[in-house]
């Protein structure tokens, strides 16, 4: 029997709805009507997945590789002149091959380093 109640009591607030409609009356749904204020639709950002870099990290992205083996190339050459046995005797020679050695692994280091920060930007 509560079914029947029930559907009789919603069947007569659908009545109440549509006479109100026909008076000009504002008819809210029935929750409404108790009270609650109807909550705003709250507004959804997309977020972007991929990220993208900008105009200019996209170019230095772009040369990266390139730039890698160069300097890797410089280093390896460093590294030659340091083993040259010719300046194992001359100590001034050696200290400006030495510095340009740690000079060159510095650029290899940062080279690869910024490589890492790209990547981490893209992903």
């Amino acid at each position: 029997m509560e079914d029947a109640g029930e559907a009789l009591e919603n069947q007569h607030q659908g009545v109440d709805r549509c006479v109100g409609h026909r008076r000009g009356e504002q008819v809210l749904p029935p929750e409404e009507q108790a009270g609650e204020a109807p909550k705003p639709a709250k507004k959804q950002r997309r977020k972007s997945t991929s990220k993208k870099l900008s105009y200019h990290e996209q170019r230095e992205w772009d040369g990266m590789e390139e730039a890698v083996l160069e300097a890797e190339a410089r280093l390896e050459d460093a590294q030659e002149a340091v083993a040259d046995p010719a300046i194992a005797t001359d100590p001034k020679a050696l200290h400006d091959r030495t510095l340009a050695l740690d000079e060159a692994r510095r650029e290899v280091e940062r080279l690869y380093e910024r490589w890492a920060e790209l990547e981490a930007k893209q992903t």
